[in-house]
């Protein structure tokens, strides 16, 4: 999961200079393993990290930041993604699928956040960030005992 998670930062590496965003990731870069597909992982962190850089710029700020965190245990992993943006709209994540709040977007984005994350039994809980906009929690177990959220 961590090489993922760097492979979609570098993927994301001239928009996240463009945009002026600072990109934060408190705690040990320690390596963590859960069984999944690489791309579509990939996948929800490219959306999930594009969608806060989009949400920082749409809040006029000059300068923003995102930061990612991870919480692993034994028996699961959380990665979180909160943002100093404009924040989530409000609703649920099914209600804000394949719509979108941004000029020109599709809402497809979220979508394939969605099923990506139920494709790998995990789970979504979409918060206010501590930096004033949106937090998403990402949850994948790593065992049948399951985790709190």
């Amino acid at each position: 999961l961590t090489q993922v998670l760097a492979s979609a930062l570098h993927q994301l590496k001239s928009p996240i200079r463009a945009s002026r965003v600072r990109i934060v990731q408190p705690g040990p870069n320690e390596k963590c393993t859960i069984r999944g597909d690489a791309v579509q992982l990939k996948m929800v962190f490219v959306n999930l990290i594009q969608n806060a850089m989009d949400a920082v710029a749409g809040s006029g700020k000059k300068r923003g930041a995102i930061v990612i965190e991870r919480n692993i245990t034994k028996d699961c992993v959380k990665v979180v993604v909160g943002d100093s943006g404009t924040g989530w709209p409000g609703g649920t994540l099914d209600e804000m699928l394949l719509k979108t709040t941004k000029p020109g977007g599709s809402g497809i984005g979220l979508y394939v956040v969605k099923t990506a994350m139920e494709n790998h039994n995990g789970k979504i809980i979409i918060d206010r960030s501590p930096l004033g906009g949106a937090e998403f929690r990402l949850v994948f177990h790593r065992s049948t005992e399951g985790c709190p959220h």
